[in-house]
């Protein structure tokens, strides 16, 4: 059987989208436009809202050799549809030449619409996706991602904005403690708080350093990155029976990757202080806080 060519309709496509940040429970807009040059049969158009995450499955295969076998575990990226929406935005009919159409489609986002997240394992992707079906020839297709951010959390009445938490860990010459602030940080902006050093022993380390990391779980795949770090002190002496304390400043970089918890994603926030002895056992105590991306 001979498969005909399909040609390409002379017929201009476009979808604009008119919002540029959205959020939970917002409204998207969209125009999407068809510009005939010629005549042109379409069967019908219809464009959808779909949100998708992608995580590592652990997959084991059996395999065969001349001398038995043996089980093999791989990872296998995975794709899961988290949310779908479409609509339809034209019927069939006939294209006259020169004669656009336009047509505008609204969707409304579900209140517990999952942000957009870009990370080093954790990928969650909202996209519009218009399709025309026209008849004797290529389909027109086009497509645009969306970005949803994940809003501030409401402060509870007579909570104090700058509430700090307090994570503490000891060793065996002392006791670490670290302040990371209660409410969430927004992408961009400086996360601060002190790092406190009380010591049982005399001690000269040769560093203490801040981190701020980023830990992320995608299914059976995770990663965790560093984000910026501040040296504190560079070989300071720490008296036994003595107190030092350090304030700190981390840069949380711009982008689409908040604090998110979802049935296979997972992504954390942390600050590690870090006694550095030069030894694989160095004392450090973590603090997590939460990061939103949008107002």
């Amino acid at each position: 059987m001979v498969i005909p060519h399909m040609r390409r309709p002379k017929v201009a496509f476009e979808m604009k989208f008119a919002n540029d940040s959205l959020k939970p429970g917002s409204e998207v807009e969209l125009e999407l436009s068809l510009h005939p040059r010629q005549k042109a049969e379409v069967r019908g158009g219809h464009v959808e809202l779909t949100c998708t995450q992608t995580y590592w499955q652990r997959v084991q295969h059996y395999v065969y050799t001349r001398y038995g076998g043996y089980y093999r575990t791989r990872l296998h990226r995975m794709t899961e549809i988290l949310y779908r929406d479409s609509a339809e935005f034209i019927e069939a009919m006939e294209l006259m030449a020169e004669s656009p159409i336009r047509k505008r489609v609204r969707f409304a986002l579900p209140q517990e619409a999952p942000p957009t997240v870009r990370g080093g394992a954790v990928n969650i992707c909202w996209w519009l996706k218009a399709s025309v079906d026209v008849v004797k020839r290529r389909d027109l297709h086009q497509e645009v991602e969306v970005l949803v951010s994940w809003p501030e959390p409401a402060r509870a009445e007579g909570v104090d904005p700058d509430a700090m938490t307090q994570a503490e860990s000891t060793f065996d010459q002392g006791t670490m403690s670290l302040t990371v602030p209660s409410a969430p940080i927004r992408a961009g902006d400086v996360v601060s708080g002190k790092l406190r050093i009380l010591m049982s022993e005399g001690l000269t380390p040769r560093q203490v350093r801040i981190e701020l990391e980023r830990f992320e779980v995608a299914g059976h795949h995770s990663w965790t990155g560093l984000i910026d770090q501040q040296v504190l002190a560079d070989s300071p002496e720490l008296q036994a029976g003595g107190a030092r304390e350090w304030r700190y400043r981390l840069q949380v970089p711009q982008g689409p990757c908040p604090t998110i918890q979802t049935n296979r994603s997972q992504v954390e926030w942390r600050v590690r202080g870090i006694l550095d002895r030069r030894m694989k056992g160095d004392p450090t105590v973590a603090g997590a806080f939460d990061v939103y991306t949008g107002a």
